[in-house]
């Protein structure tokens, strides 16, 4: 699923709960403000979003119109390289070695 972080477009909700251009944890990795991420849609991250969503902070697949008004557009995709296995890490070091 995709997760936008909308943190960048200040609101009074989002000044309430102090959450103005602060950078989000989605599925293990920290989304910056403005930017989204392609997550693993599983009941633990929705849950872990359900606050920030609600709250504006964040959204699940399209971002709503004042966002894309307020900011001229999408946030910006951002490409996660999955993390290695350790058995793949191990390798790598001993072939430097």
């Amino acid at each position: 699923m995709l997760v936008h972080n909308l943190s960048d477009v200040e609101t009074p909700k989002l000044k309430q709960f102090g959450l103005c251009n602060m950078g989000i944890a989605v599925d293990g990795v920290v989304l910056m403000p403005g930017t989204s991420v392609e997550a693993a849609d599983t009941a633990e991250v929705r849950a872990h979003l359900e606050h920030l969503c609600s709250v504006g902070a964040a959204c699940i697949g399209d971002p709503p119109s004042e966002y894309t008004t307020a900011k001229g557009g999408k946030p910006a995709l951002v490409f996660v390289e999955p993390p290695k296995a350790p058995e793949a890490e191990a390798s790598s070091k001993k072939k430097r070695e």
